[in-house]
Parts: C-alpha cells; structure tokens; sequence
C-alpha cells in the first residue's frame, strides 16, 4: 500500500482495552487509532454486551478463513492424543495428590502422638514433684497459721497497751524532783498524753517545774498554759498554771535504751 493515505487505525486484541492505548498510538503516529468495535459482515458485536471482543478475533479470523496447517483429520486424532494424555495426566496428577496427603497425614499424626507421649511424660513428672511437696506443704501451712496467731496477739496488745502503766513512774519522778511546795490541784492521764493544774509559791518555781518535768525519761514535750497570780485571804501570793505532757512511744523508748545499753 505504498503512496496510499492512511486514514484510521484499528486495534484489536489483549491489548486494545488498555486505558489510553489508542490516543497514545494516536500520538505518536499522527493518526486517529481506535478500538476495534465490529467486522463488515459480522454481527458479533450482538453477543458480546460491552463491546468487546479483540481476545476472540484471532479465532474468529482462524475460523472465517482458517490457514490450513492442519487437515481435519490430523486435528481430530490429535485431538484424541491430546484428550488421553490429558487424562493420563490428570490420574497421575491425582495419585500424586493421593500419595501427598497420605505422607502428610502420616507426618501429622506421628507428630501429635510424639506430643501426646511428651505432655503425658511431663504430667508425670509434675505429679512425682507435687507428691514429694506435700510435707514442705504442712510444714508451710503450720508456719502461716502460727504467724497470723502471732501477728493478731501483736495487734491486741498494741490495741490495749497504753502509757498508763509508767503513771506510777511518772509520779515517783515527780516526788523526787519536784520541790516541796508544789500544789497539784488535778491530774488526768490518757494513752498519749497526761495534764495537770498546778500551784506554786512563784513563777521561779514555775519555770524551775517546767524545766525538771522536761527532764522526765517518759515524757516526749510539755505544753504550758497561761499562768495566772492569785492572793489569798491571808495576803499569801501563788501562781497556778496548766501544763500538757506528751509520752514517749514504745519505739522511742526502746531506741533510747539502746542507744544508753551500747
């Protein structure tokens, strides 16, 4: 077709549905390329609904005008070849499968026996350390249950204990160091802490009381109240005042003990 005008270009085939091959041959070639969408002739756009058909038109053309490479008869015996050698295939294909899934199957089951037997040896191995645990298992529950007994006679006597029982000490401490013409008018001790209302002669005697009652071995800190003068009908001159001691806590008594043993 030398000297002749190309006006358009079909394509057909696997290729021609590619999105963007025809305007990509119309570009480099110049020339208006588009699918291939019906045969003079033909009517096979009828039975393909989208239009397309490139993958069947080599067959179509084979079909409309076959080359003739190979006679009917060639074709039909070879056909036959083909069709028993496909199913000689396919047995083998299946007897392979076969043989496969057997190996397979085999290989499984082998495999979770040789698991069973290992979980069975461990369980019994697990059993013999537990059988031989049973003693050191007394042993521990005897040692819990005597320390929960220790542990609630503890907290009882931390519940009933308390600073009175040295109240005695503390008075025989006041008796000696206190000075002769003290007055305690009251006194009232609790767990934590002891008050009293006291008189003196003066308020010398006031600080000397103060400071001898800091100097107590149960007593932590001293609160004074406010110091009031009184005269009496007599003309005789006195001093009451209110004081607060803390107690020491068992803890602080049994460190300092330490402390003076060492």
């Amino acid at each position: 077709n030398s000297g002749r005008t190309v006006d358009n270009i079909y394509i057909t085939g696997l290729g021609a549905d590619f999105s963007g091959l025809s305007k990509l041959v119309t570009n480099e070639l110049g020339i208006k390329t588009v699918g291939l969408q019906h045969l003079e002739g033909q009517t096979l756009e009828r039975s393909f609904k989208d239009g397309r058909f490139g993958e069947y038109i080599t067959c179509v053309g084979a079909t409309i005008n076959p080359v003739g490479f190979v006679s009917n008869e060639k074709a039909g015996a070879k056909g036959k070849e083909a069709k028993a050698s496909s199913a000689k295939d396919y047995t083998a294909l299946a007897v392979i499968v076969f043989l496969v899934g057997v190996i397979v199957g085999g290989g499984l089951t082998f495999l979770g026996y040789t698991k069973l037997q290992e979980q069975e040896a461990r369980q019994a191995r697990n059993q013999k350390t537990l059988a031989g645990l049973q003693e050191i298992q007394v042993i521990y529950d005897r040692y819990t249950t005597l320390k929960a007994a220790d542990e609630d006679v503890v907290a009882m006597y931390d519940n009933i204990h308390n600073r009175n029982e040295s109240l005695v000490e503390f008075i025989e401490e006041m008796e000696e160091k206190m000075p002769s013409g003290i007055q305690v008018l009251s006194m009232n001790s609790g767990s934590e802490t002891l008050s009293m209302n006291i008189v003196v002669n003066s308020k010398e005697e006031m600080a000397n009381v103060i400071q001898q009652i800091r100097s107590f071995e149960s007593v932590k800190n001293v609160q004074v109240g406010s110091a009031t003068d009184l005269i009496s009908e007599e003309g005789m001159h006195t001093v009451s005042f209110a004081l607060t001691c803390t107690y020491k806590t068992n803890e602080e008594l049994a460190a300092e003990q330490s402390v003076a043993e060492q």
